[in-house]
């Protein structure tokens, strides 16, 4: 409805154009030709020469044509018709053979400059060939570059009066913008035959230069003469969009995120146009068009709406293309106040596919009959800057405060920075206490990047802090270096001292990200009643306790992390459930086994390596529904693996080489597997197991 409002004045110039060209009419001021008049009657004598025809253009076959020396209608003029060569006829003879006494007749006028040459043709009735396929060749030019369009158009039924046809259009360029067009339209000739209304529907797909694929369906309505013509037309795009890559900037203490989006438009435009000037045998026409746009975007962006002006030089039927052709040059401008003022340039060229030069010649107002459907040929787009807040893409948590820190105020600017705020950590700092983190706290180091959404559209970004990565050394070796709350990042860090590198009480939704945490007195990272923990592309050196300590906890993650040089044990799992380990490497514990499982239901290992270990090199003891595949075990000082009391632990494509032990040590557990290799192989069998594992191909199986 607001569309239809603000599109009043736009229509309102139209219908004043129509008013115009219709009094224009009634005042018998109209010099538009008419199309070839239906004669009947008796044989004409040879080179009849007819002056002023009737408005009616009809007259009957022998009979001196009744003319009224006060009309001031259009008529066109018969010239005498030269004699044909002897003995081959001419298309233009006046003669009418005496089997087509009493037929109906079409007449054709071809206008020469001094009257209008009389050629009787078939009268095509019902559905004839009176309009031709044409192909048009057009080229564009102006403030978005350069494009190339073809255009087929092709009558589907037809008559003299009427037409049913397609336009079939590509356009290639416009800054790597493809698009294509497929319409349907229909023209009627109304009574009196100077005057013709359309409609026409079509389907527009467009391919923007970064990729984005847009859909539009368009519905015009025209009504042209030959001096005079007015149309309207509605454009509903689908309002896809598409982005830039978006850029992520910090502006004093707000992190900010710019897109660029090209946007679709719905709309509607309307125009008048009027016959400027023309020459005697009507091969030449400049034809001149005003009107007005509006286009509202399908989310962001700006209303464009403004006025447009178009100008037209034609000439027909070129010499060296024959009936049918012509050669078109234009410029168009509009204005509106989000574009300004924009120019552009049009040259075409059209190509017959039908009779060529022997064919015959439409009069000027029929070959109207032909033109184009005049309408916005691509899905109207406008390139939208947008800037909006920011989120953590890990945690959701929009970011309302950003700090950069200074190194020898650290711990008090993590304080300062409040809750849902993104502390940046750069070059050395050293640390007295504990730092504990405020709900929805981000902490990263210089040069790490961060994942971000934009909390208005959606959209996805990257920032990049300022600065290099930080060293954070603790002197208490009483206390952790961080306590993490719930929401809360830590990446791109250096972790050194401390009880802890990062110490987890009752937290959920934690996430440690791209650490290096080494020296640690006890652990170096303990998670205690957490939920949904993730720890990834992490590693933990020379902890005096754990790697990793997991306890009563639900919901972890593991992935890309490395234990090394761990005293006791590399990663500890204490009455936990859902734990999801991929890619660890356990190189190294003084007395403890690489990995130790106590207690745990439900619990993945993919891709796990643990080497060189004081102990086992896995530890199983209780829980159910362990499973382990893909990894490798080595250097074990006892066994491979060992489990006790475990229900349901499955064992496959998992290889060992060098255990101190047994391969497998199996106590009352329940065990399945394949595609497992040892070198050498051994089994402990305890008592109480139920099921087997194989190894090598099946010629070696435990317990």
């Amino acid at each position: 409805m607001r569309l239809l409002k603000k599109m009043q004045w736009a229509s309102a110039a139209v219908l004043t154009t129509l008013a115009v060209g219709l009094s224009s009419a009634a005042d018998g001021q109209d010099v538009r030709p008419r199309r070839a008049p239906i004669v009947s009657g008796r044989p004409i004598a040879q080179q009849t020469a007819l002056d002023d025809l009737s408005d009616e253009g009809v007259f009957r076959l022998g009979e001196a044509a009744v003319t009224d020396s006060d009309s001031t209608s259009y008529a066109p003029r018969l010239a005498q018709a030269p004699p044909p060569p002897e003995g081959k006829a001419t298309s233009n003879s006046p003669v009418v053979e005496e089997d087509s006494v009493g037929e109906t007749q079409q007449v054709q006028f071809i206008d020469n400059g001094g009257g209008a040459m009389f050629n009787p043709v078939p009268n095509q009735v019902g559905f004839g060939a009176v309009y031709d396929p044409f192909v048009d060749m057009t080229f564009y030019g102006g403030h978005f570059g350069q494009a190339g369009q073809s255009t087929l158009f092709l009558p589907l039924l037809q008559d003299s009066e009427s037409l049913l046809f397609t336009e079939l259009e590509g356009l290639f360029g416009n800054a790597g913008n493809l698009q294509g067009s497929f319409g349907l339209g229909y023209r009627q000739m109304l009574e009196g035959r100077d005057i013709y209304v359309g409609a026409n529907a079509f389907y527009d797909y467009r391919q923007t230069g970064i990729g984005t694929e847009m859909h539009q369906l368009s519905f015009g309505g025209e009504v042209v003469a030959y001096n005079w013509d007015a149309r309207l037309n509605g454009y509903i795009s689908d309002g896809t969009s598409g982005f830039y890559t978006p850029r992520a900037f910090l502006e004093g203490n707000r992190l900010w995120l710019d897109t660029t989006f090209e946007q679709s438009f719905s709309g509607a435009d309307a125009e008048g146009g009027a016959l400027l000037l023309t020459n005697d045998i009507r091969t030449f026409e400049l034809r001149a068009y005003t009107g007005a746009f509006y286009f509202e975007p399908n989310g962001l962006g700006n209303t464009v709406a403004g006025p447009k002006g178009r100008l037209e030089a034609r000439m027909y039927d070129l010499p060296a293309l024959g009936s049918g052709s012509r050669l078109v040059a234009g410029v168009e401008a509009t204005w509106d106040r989000v574009r300004d003022t924009q120019w552009t340039g049009m040259a075409q060229l059209r190509i017959p596919l039908g009779g060529g030069a022997d064919g015959p010649t439409l009069d000027p107002f029929s070959r109207r009959m032909l033109d184009r459907v005049v309408r916005e040929r691509q899905i109207v787009t406008q390139e939208v800057n947008h800037r909006e807040p920011v989120a953590n893409k890990i945690t959701g948590v929009p970011i309302v405060n950003t700090v950069v820190a200074n190194p020898g105020t650290f711990a008090a600017d993590v304080n300062a920075a409040g809750f849902h705020s993104l502390v940046i950590a750069n070059g050395a700092i050293t640390t007295t206490g504990e730092v504990a983190l405020f709900r929805g706290q981000t902490i990263m180091g210089g040069g790490s990047t961060l994942p971000i959404v934009g909390t208005q559209t959606g959209t996805m970004g990257m920032f990049t802090a300022p600065g290099m990565r930080p060293t954070i050394t603790s002197t208490n070796p009483a206390q952790a270096v961080f306590r993490p709350e719930t929401d809360t990042v830590l990446m791109g860090l250096d972790i050194a001292g401390g009880s802890y590198g990062v110490d987890v009480h009752t937290q959920r939704d934690m996430h440690l990200l791209d650490l290096n945490i080494s020296g640690s007195g006890i652990d170096g990272i303990r998670v205690q009643n957490g939920q949904r923990i993730n720890i990834r592309n992490t590693t933990v050196s020379g902890a005096g306790v754990r790697g990793i300590y997991l306890r009563n906890m639900d919901g972890m993650v593991v992935d890309n992390v490395m234990l090394n040089m761990i005293s006791d044990v590399g990663l500890h799992v204490q009455n936990g459930s859902n734990l999801m380990v991929s890619s660890l490497m356990v190189n190294g514990t003084g007395v403890g086994s690489g990995i130790f499982l106590q207690d745990l239901n439900t619990g993945v290992l993919s891709d796990t390596t643990v080497m060189n270990t004081g102990f086992n090199g896995m530890n199983v003891l209780g829980g159910s529904n362990i499973s382990m595949f893909a990894s490798q075990i080595s250097g074990t000082t006892a066994d491979g693996i060992r489990t006790t009391g475990t229900t349901t632990f499955s064992l496959n494509n998992t290889a060992f080489t060098g255990i101190g032990g047994a391969t497998t040590n199996l106590t009352n557990s329940s065990v399945s597997g394949s595609g497992n290799t040892a070198v050498p192989f051994s089994s402990t069998d305890g008592g109480g197991n139920t099921g087997t594992i194989l190894f090598n191909g099946g010629a070696d199986s435990a317990p």
